[in-house]
Parts: C-alpha cells; sequence; structure tokens
C-alpha cells in the first residue's frame, strides 16, 4: 500500500481500518440494538476522518493530503484512541438506559424532553468517555513520551520540532475523541427515546457474546448486494468456451478414474 501510493487503495484501506476499529468499539457494550453498528461506524469512522482532514490540509499541509505515509498512520492513531472513547461511552449510555429507564421515565412525566432527561446520563457518559485521553494529556511531555515523539527522536528530529508535532497529533486525538464519544452517545439516545419523548426500551436487546455481529451486518446489508453481482459473474465466466472446455475435460478424467 505505501508502495503503490494509490489513492483508492489508501481510501478502501482506511475504510477497513475504519470498519474493524467500529465492530471493537461497540462489541462489548451489554445491550445493543438494530442500527448500532451503522451509528458507531458513522461516530468513530466519521469523526476520525473529518479530523484527519483538517489535520492533513491544514495543520501538517501534506500535498496530496491522501498520502500513505501520512494518512495511514494518523487515521490510525486517530481511530485507536477514539475507539477507546467510543467504547466507554457507549457502554455507558446503553447501560443507563436499559437499567436506569425509569428514573429518565419519571423525568419525561414530569415534563421533560428526551434530551433533559438523558442530559445527566450524557455528561456521565462522554466524562468516562474523555478521561482517557484528559489524563493523557496531563501528564504527556513531563511523565511520558509518547511513541511517536520517542520515535522522532531516536530518528535525529530535534526534541523542538519531534514535540511541536506530538501536540498537532494529541489535539488532533482529543478532538476525533470528543466529537466521536459525543456523537455516538446522541445517535443511542435518540434511538432508544423517541421524537415522542418515549423511552423504547425494546429496542435495546440484551447482548450474546458468542454471537458474531461482524458476520451478521455482512450478510444483513453487504451479502444481498455483492450475491447477485457473483452470480452474474459465474454465468459470465460458464458462458466462455475455455471455461467449458476445461469443465469438459475435468468430467471426462472423472469419469476416466471413476472407470479405472
Amino acid at each position: 500500500i505505501f508502495k503503490a501510493n494509490n489513492p483508492l487503495i489508501v481510501m478502501l484501506y482506511a475504510i477497513f481500518m475504519g470498519t474493524v476499529a467500529t465492530y471493537e468499539a461497540q462489541k462489548r457494550t451489554k445491550y445493543g440494538y438494530k442500527d448500532m453498528f451503522a451509528h458507531t461506524w458513522l461516530a468513530l469512522a466519521g469523526s476520525a476522518a473529518l479530523v484527519l482532514t483538517y489535520g492533513l490540509t491544514v495543520v501538517v499541509a501534506v500535498q496530496p493530503w491522501w498520502e500513505a505515509q501520512y494518512l495511514i498512520p494518523v487515521f490510525g492513531m486517530l481511530l485507536g484512541n477514539t475507539t477507546n472513547g467510543i467504547s466507554v461511552g457507549l457502554a455507558t449510555t446503553v447501560s443507563e438506559l436499559a437499567e436506569g429507564r425509569q428514573r429518565i421515565e419519571a423525568l419525561l412525566a414530569m415534563g421533560a424532553t428526551r434530551w433533559e432527561a438523558c442530559k445527566d446520563l450524557l455528561k456521565k457518559a462522554v466524562t468516562l468517555g474523555l478521561t482517557p485521553i484528559l489524563n493523557q494529556m496531563s501528564i504527556i511531555g513531563m511523565v511520558s513520551i509518547p511513541g511517536m515523539m520517542t520515535g522522532q527522536i531516536l530518528g535525529g528530529t530535534s526534541p523542538e520540532q519531534a514535540a511541536r508535532y506530538q501536540c498537532a497529533i494529541i489535539f488532533l486525538i482529543a478532538a476525533s475523541t470528543a466529537l466521536g464519544t459525543v456523537t455516538a452517545c446522541l445517535l443511542v439516545v435518540s434511538t432508544v427515546v423517541d421524537v415522542q419523548d418515549r423511552v423504547r426500551a425494546e429496542r435495546l436487546v440484551a447482548r450474546d457474546r458468542s454471537r458474531n455481529y461482524l458476520k451478521d451486518f455482512f450478510d444483513e446489508h453487504v451479502k444481498p448486494l455483492v450475491q447477485p453481482r457473483m452470480l452474474e459473474a459465474k454465468e459470465y465466466v460458464q458462458t466462455l468456451p475455455r471455461f467449458r472446455s476445461t469443465m469438459n475435460g475435468f468430467q471426462r478424467l472423472h469419469t476416466d478414474i471413476a472407470d479405472i
């Protein structure tokens, strides 16, 4: 990928990275709902891609901005840290909605909107999701030296220049984590508590730890799109003369072996 440096290949691999990170971010929650994977992908990959675009085009000013040398490592750092924040935020939000339903319904019954009723819940979820990156930012440079800064210093870059790059990266990571965590939590609340200010607890389902949700998503959304194309390709290949002659040869060979 780095050698080819083709924008299409780089973008496809970035989408693959976002999909894997999304699967890891949402698979450990205690409860789930129908569109949880899609919402998590939107929050995680969307926030990381938005911050990445700003970072590469404005902060680092790379030309071209999609160059694999810069896009893949930075996108990986953004996804890795944003995954942690979203995972904690999602787990907290869905657990509070499922297990604290009575408190939220009481607030709704007294006239609160869904956002007012879920304000404390959202505040708790976002705070927990942002705690790791805030702790990292408070000690970076004084207590811990991140791997990127260490590698640059060992590679001969001046400590001042390495620190500048690390400051830019850590702020981009914090922005991506904050944006992704807030977006994911808001999407959960907007799904479980509808526009008529009703808690739709039936939309939350206890997760089966033995179930492969990535396979379910593939079977439900990807396979119906790909399978007809695969059948068309198979039918086309079977019409080729060379394919037919090859298959006839295999059939004759099978008949001869059976006779022997």
